[in-house]
């Protein structure tokens, strides 16, 4: 954006005097409200179990069809009732983006209390990130999350672990810090330190499913976001 400025003498005329360049990059006021924060640090309902486990609720307490699966440790479940061992919950599937409800046994779930003082919000709908540290956004970026034919899902996360990186087909991932299952925040993928065609692409959906996000950033979020930040995918 480039700010203009003006001298206004007596009689009305006016004269430029300087342009003046900067960034302006806040986040629409739904996401700035205070309410946003607050689901950052509610406490996460999720399944007890390893991080690629695929865990199946169903249709009826110990039994009938299964309804979808989630991962454990990082997907949250919101629990409708409880009745003797069993509760009933929904919660956005991992296959389909979809929202779903089911029976699992209470034992398999655990309550994780946040503490970490960021959170990060990815709005699927305008492409973009936002890092918050105890209230305030303190970073906002383009992303991509998954393209046609793929599904970045939507719900709320709890971020178990990272890991350097991975290749793919487009060249090396890396920044990999895990979201849900095998979706990550990641750095545009390339190959020889160019990550043009990547980073072109940022500001719409591109990936298989991770959220991809600049050169730099990718870095910083691997280094500064503990594992046990809420994620917020919508």
């Amino acid at each position: 954006m480039t700010l203009r400025a003006y001298l206004v003498d007596e009689s009305g005329a006016t004269s430029p005097t300087a342009s003046v360049s900067f960034t302006y990059d806040a986040p629409p006021t739904v996401e700035d409200a205070p309410e946003i924060w607050e689901e950052f640090t509610k406490p996460v309902t999720v399944v007890n179990a390893n991080y690629l486990s695929e865990v199946y609720l169903t249709s009826r307490p110990g039994g009938g069809s299964r309804v979808g699966y989630i991962f454990g440790q990082s997907v949250g479940v919101k629990v409708l009732k409880t009745s003797g061992q069993y509760s009933y919950v929904e919660t956005t599937s991992y296959r389909g983006n979809r929202r779903i409800r089911g029976y699992i046994k209470t034992s398999r779930l655990k309550t994780i209390t946040p503490t970490s003082p960021f959170g990060i919000l990815v709005d699927k709908k305008t492409q973009r990130a936002y890092v918050y540290r105890n209230g305030a956004v303190v970073k906002s970026f383009k992303v991509s999350t998954g393209k046609s034919g793929y599904t970045t899902p939507s719900g709320t996360y709890v971020i178990p672990n990272r890991k350097p990186g991975f290749s793919s087909n487009l060249g090396y991932c890396r920044y990999a810090v895990r979201v849900i299952g095998r979706i990550y925040f990641h750095q545009v993928p390339g190959s020889n330190g160019n990550y043009a065609a990547a980073t072109r692409q940022l500001g719409k959906p591109a990936s298989s499913g991770c959220i991809r996000v600049p050169v730099g950033v990718a870095e910083w979020i691997y280094k500064n976001i503990p594992n046990g930040t809420v994620v917020i995918i919508r």
